[in-house]
């Protein structure tokens, strides 16, 4: 193939723009784990185990339902997983104040 149309076909460079995304994207996941652990244990636990689960229950229920992911249902997940970030820290300060 001629270059220009190989371009066209994968983008020329998406993956090497794909990989440092995702790279840049786990160091500040692993980084925000840390401190979210180092600051509050039991709440970074709390916090890490349900976005673990839900992106485990995202994953499924996308492969099945459309084959994939798009830019819509990525927003989705962020959306769904930063309110799934609140209810958590929200019960938890509400069960850490009926215990004490």
């Amino acid at each position: 193939l001629h270059q220009n149309a190989r371009c066209e076909l994968d983008g020329c460079g998406n993956v090497a723009q794909k990989s440092r995304v995702r790279a840049a994207a786990v160091v500040f996941l692993l980084l925000c784990a840390v401190l979210l652990l180092w600051r509050n244990p039991l709440l970074g636990v709390c916090v890490l185990a349900g976005c673990g689960l839900h992106l485990i229950y995202f994953y499924q229920m996308i492969q099945k339902q459309f084959g994939g992911i798009t830019g819509d249902l990525a927003g989705y997940l962020v959306q769904m997983t930063e309110l799934l970030i609140l209810l958590v820290s929200v019960l938890y300060m509400l069960i850490g104040n009926i215990v004490k």
